[in-house]
C-alpha cells in the first residue's frame, strides 16, 4: 500500500464496489522503503491506514490481511534485492 496514492477512502470504496465473491482474500502489501518517481516520493502506507483497510473490508465480508516484510533492513525485501 501507498501513502494518498492507492490508501485513500475512494480506493477502499471501490475495492468494496467491485463486488467480489465473499470468499476473495485481500492481501494487504504495504510499500517497501520509499522511491522517487519523476520528482515524485512515494512511501508505505501508515500503520493506522492499512489496518483501517484491513477493518472496512473484513466488516463487509472479505478475509483480509496484511503481510509484513522481512529483509528490508538489508535492502531485500520483496522486489528490492540488489
Amino acid at each position: 500500500m501507498i501513502d494518498g496514492l492507492n490508501d485513500r477512502d475512494e480506493d477502499l470504496q471501490k475495492l468494496i464496489d467491485f463486488d467480489f465473491m465473499k470468499f476473495t482474500n485481500f492481501n494487504l502489501i504495504p510499500l517497501n522503503s520509499t522511491f522517487e518517481l519523476d520528482g515524485v516520493e512515494y512511501s508505505c502506507s501508515k500503520p493506522e491506514r492499512i489496518e483501517h483497510f484491513r477493518q472496512e473490508l473484513m466488516k463487509v465480508g472479505y478475509k483480509c490481511f496484511t503481510r509484513t516484510s522481512m529483509g528490508e533492513d538489508i535492502e531485500a525485501a520483496c522486489g528490492m534485492l540488489k
